[in-house]
């Protein structure tokens, strides 16, 4: 479960929905994604490593690696 950094209250965010844009994350290649706590309204930066354990997504193997 996601928690906001700010006011440590739960971000329940369906997994239906990280699904449905994990595609567009992952493209971005960013670090991190930014999600809205939706009851204090402040942004929480959420690395994608984090999102990939949630979502139960395979880490991508570099192709250098045997």
């Amino acid at each position: 479960m996601l928690r906001c950094m700010y006011c440590h209250r739960p971000m329940n965010i369906p997994k239906r929905v990280l699904e449905e844009l994990w595609p567009r994350i992952e493209a971005a290649g960013q670090p991190h994604v930014d999600l809205t706590c939706p009851r204090c309204g402040r942004v929480n930066k959420v690395s994608i490593e984090t999102l990939r354990k949630r979502l139960g997504v395979p880490r991508a193997r570099n192709q250098g690696d045997a």
